[in-house]
This record gives C-alpha cells, structure tokens and sequence, in this order.
C-alpha cells in the first residue's frame, strides 16, 4: 500500500468510526448494511482486495525482526 502503518491503522478507525467495518480481533469486516447500500456489490470485490493486501502487509511488517 505504501502507506506507513500508523496511516493504515487511522484509516481503518475511520471507516469503523463510520460503521463502514467492524474490527474483531485483528481482523476487519464490512457490515452487511454497507455491502447492500454505500458501496454495493460491484465495489465488494474491490474493497475486499483492498483490506486483503493492506492486512498481508500488516502482517508482513510484523514478522520483521527488531
């Protein structure tokens, strides 16, 4: 994402502060409502992508020694 992760962290708190997502555990999921109404089927996909890479490299980031 080329983000530093502080920037990706205050992003996801933003989209869950809108009730976009939801955080349970380390792990973020989109809401039911919002999947059927702001951003739909068609964008789904995309978003899904999105969150998916930006948590591999989350991930990623974490594995790296000290």
């Amino acid at each position: 994402m080329r983000v530093p992760r502080t920037t990706v962290i205050r992003r996801l708190e933003r989209l869950q502060g809108w009730g976009l997502i939801d955080r349970r555990g380390r792990h973020y999921y989109t809401h039911e409502k919002t999947l059927n109404s702001l951003i739909g089927i068609r964008s789904y996909e995309k978003v899904r992508r999105i969150l998916s890479k930006g948590t591999k490299e989350l991930t990623d980031l974490d594995t790296l020694p000290d």
